[in-house]
């Protein structure tokens, strides 16, 4: 899956690149002498006088003359920042599960109006039950942690310059928002915690999944697809500089990035489904973790909620390097 998504990544990069090569270029520009010469009759293109040149900056309006007559505009850059999940885990959102997050982007945009972006993010998720304020959740006293690799394509739309009619004729504003939306797929891996060892929990099963007394749980797939939605400020620095700060959350299909998903199971089937005692022993030990004394649940009670699917959420920095960009200084 990563060799396949480098090489589409690849391909984006080189058909953004050779769309740039196609526009047109200056005439005038890196001739040899001799071809000067013929073109020497001819009288240059007097550029206009630039309006704002002897301004105050505080006089300025916040847009651009488009300069460059550019189309098509491409972006690529690192990204940096923060990813957070929402499960059966949580509660409510919490500082303190939030973990870092990096990756990279890269953006082919039409006229600044709308644009195709595909980008790869790599995080961790982690959360647990000590960490929330209801008993209910603090006496199920389950946790786990993942990581997280994520790769997207998504369609980019800034509604500034769809709406408002100056941007629409030409200026482009520096700073706008924007709207964004696509489909990515992600792996995962969950683990939890048991007197300070992490143990991946899948092979397991400890809500019977592929058991034959509970035909309904299948096991789960480590690859899930996620739909991620946002939105964001693009802040144009330069005419080759562009800084982003973007929200995105993820809805996906799979309700087991963090192992909980449906009911507690009878902690007979694990010994009599699983290859060995000793992985049987393990699972029914992180089945049922309650935290006080006697706090004992039956099989069929509640152990996750199947409401809804799990999702994860980011915050994002990006810095990218724009060519071929429409506005200028």
């Amino acid at each position: 899956m990563l060799r396949t998504f480098c090489t589409l990544f690849i391909f984006f990069c080189t058909v953004g690149y050779t769309v740039l090569l196609a526009q047109p270029v200056n005439p005038y520009k890196y001739q040899p002498k001799d071809s000067v010469k013929a073109t020497i009759a001819k009288p240059l293109p007097v550029p206009a006088e630039n309006p704002y040149k002897y301004q105050p900056k505080d006089t300025i309006p916040m847009y651009r003359y488009d300069t460059l007559n550019r189309t098509v505009t491409f972006e690529v850059g690192p990204i940096l920042g923060v990813m957070n999940p929402r499960t059966d885990i949580t509660e409510y959102p919490q500082i303190r599960t939030f973990q870092q997050n990096i990756g990279a982007y890269a953006s082919l945009q039409y006229k600044r109006i709308f644009g195709i972006r595909a980008e790869m993010n790599f995080g961790k998720l982690q959360e647990a039950d000590t960490l929330n304020r209801s008993l209910t959740y603090i006496k199920r006293n389950l946790n786990y942690r993942t990581n997280i690799a994520e790769y997207s394509l998504s369609l980019e739309v800034y509604p500034l310059n769809i709406l408002v009619k100056r941007f629409r004729e030409g200026k482009r504003p520096t700073l706008q928002p924007y709207f964004t939306g696509g489909i990515g797929v992600f792996n995962f891996k969950p683990e939890v915690n048991l007197n300070g060892e992490w143990i991946y929990t899948r092979p397991l099963s400890l809500e019977g999944q592929g058991f034959p007394t509970h035909p309904d749980r299948r096991p789960y797939s480590l690859n899930a697809v996620s739909y991620p939605i946002g939105a964001g400020i693009k802040w144009d620095v330069d005419d080759w500089l562009a800084v982003r700060f973007e929200f995105v959350y993820r809805y996906t299909n799979t309700d087991y990035i963090d192992d909980i998903s449906k009911r507690y199971i009878d902690p007979a089937d694990f010994y009599r489904f699983l290859p060995t005692i000793q992985m049987a022993d393990l699972a029914v030990i992180l089945n049922k973790r309650q935290y006080l004394p006697g706090n004992t649940l039956s099989p069929g009670e509640v152990r996750g909620l199947n409401d809804h699917t799990d999702g994860f959420y980011t915050f994002n920095l990006k810095v990218g390097i724009k060519f071929g960009c429409l506005c200028n200084r």
